[in-house]
């Protein structure tokens, strides 16, 4: 989680300081970098779940180990947990740029409906199913991420961001 909030924070930060230093051609130089960023943690974090078997044969017990189903739900598992951090940093990205332009009334508004529908469609597996699934989980997660970046990335390429940046005189 600390590298998300780091590295949505920091381009929070940089973004608030070319639009103060009314430098608004920079903001796309740190959204790029930042995307570099995201790469590298990524794969760092895929390295890093690939290497982590040992991990789960010491907190599993024997029996699971031998049952192949649950040898692919944790791999299906750790697909879309790193696929879940990948959308993560991202929209954690687009959203510290958005507070940047001081756009939290409208970042807040939408990340609470997604975090609420986060919320309310697991619960509805648990109460309709009767069954807590962790991929299940993670896919929701993964989604309700995915549309805050679509949305949030669409507003971004609107260019309604540019009319908040001064403009030198």
């Amino acid at each position: 989680f600390f590298i998300m909030d780091g590295l949505g924070k920091g381009v929070g930060i940089l973004c608030s300081n070319f639009i103060g230093t009314q430098q608004p051609w920079q903001i796309g130089n740190v959204l790029k970098q930042a995307w570099k960023l995201v790469a590298v943690f990524a794969l760092f974090f895929l390295i890093f779940l690939m290497c982590s078997w040992p991990i789960v044969r010491f907190l599993a017990d024997e029996s699971f180990l031998k049952d192949p189903q649950f040898i692919h739900q944790v791999l299906l598992f750790f697909v879309w947990y790193w696929m879940l951090f990948v959308f993560e940093t991202v929209e954690f990205c687009i959203r510290y740029f958005l507070f940047a332009l001081l756009k939290t009334k409208i970042t807040l508004f939408v990340s609470v409906v997604a975090y609420w529908g986060g919320c309310l469609l697991p619960t509805y597996f648990l109460i309709s199913c009767y069954q807590v699934n962790p991929i299940i989980l993670t896919q929701t997660a993964g989604l309700e991420k995915v549309l805050l970046i679509l949305l949030f990335a669409f507003w971004y390429r609107m260019g309604t961001w540019k009319k908040v940046c001064p403009q030198k005189n």
